[in-house]
């Protein structure tokens, strides 16, 4: 079973896995702003799940586990808007997680450079229209609003923070330090990564059979 808290169960297991206390829990530990965590997200989404379903049905979970990397400084908002999603539409992670990759580039430092914040968080909302997510819902949730003139200045962040530091307890826990990491069975494993040939991934999955 997945180490994450229960409440994250609908949203960051892979859709349609056989959950069940049996199987062997993959975590795949992604950030937004990591190309490396794009090129395997996609490939296991498209390629390795489905084939690992069909190759070994109902012996293996996948779960995403989100990792803010500090070096990207839009890291951590584009895992807020996709832990709002995980919040709004927890069936809809996945494939918003998705668009969030997809969009990178648009995203690094360069592109955001004239950006405020909540502009930021504007465009990561939109993205939410793509997979049928309210923009509107998203932003709402991650937006950080102004004070009235003359009152104290606020540092609490937004209705993510919390699970901003949830998720970054947990990876700091856990020894995760860079993207794409996957673990089985709550060990990480070093072999694997984002250019590790999908044969030899399925041959170390085998081997936990």
């Amino acid at each position: 079973m997945s180490s994450l808290a229960p409440r994250y169960r609908k949203s960051h297991t892979f859709p349609g896995n056989a959950a069940s206390d049996e199987a062997h829990v993959v975590h795949i530990f992604l950030d937004y702003n990591c190309p490396f965590s794009t090129k395997l997200f996609l490939n296991y989404q498209d390629t390795v799940i489905p084939e690992v379903q069909t190759k070994f049905p109902n012996k293996f979970e996948f779960v995403f586990v989100n990792v803010v990397q500090p070096w990207h400084p839009n890291s951590q908002l584009a895992h807020e808007a996709s832990l709002a999603v995980a919040n709004l539409a927890p069936e809809k992670f996945w494939a918003y997680s998705r668009a969030l990759f997809e969009a990178q580039e648009s995203f690094f430092d360069t592109a955001t450079l004239n950006e405020t914040r909540n502009e930021t968080y504007k465009r990561l909302a939109d993205i939410g229209t793509q997979v049928g997510v309210d923009a509107d819902a998203i932003y709402q949730r991650v937006l950080i609003a102004p004070v009235a003139q003359g009152a104290k200045q606020s540092n609490a962040g937004n209705s993510v923070t919390p699970e901003i530091k949830y998720f970054t307890r947990l990876t700091r826990g856990l020894g995760i330090h860079v993207t794409p990491t996957v673990s089985i069975d709550g060990n990480v494993n070093a072999k694997i990564e984002s250019s590790t040939p999908n044969g030899d991934f399925y041959k170390i999955l085998q081997s936990y059979l």
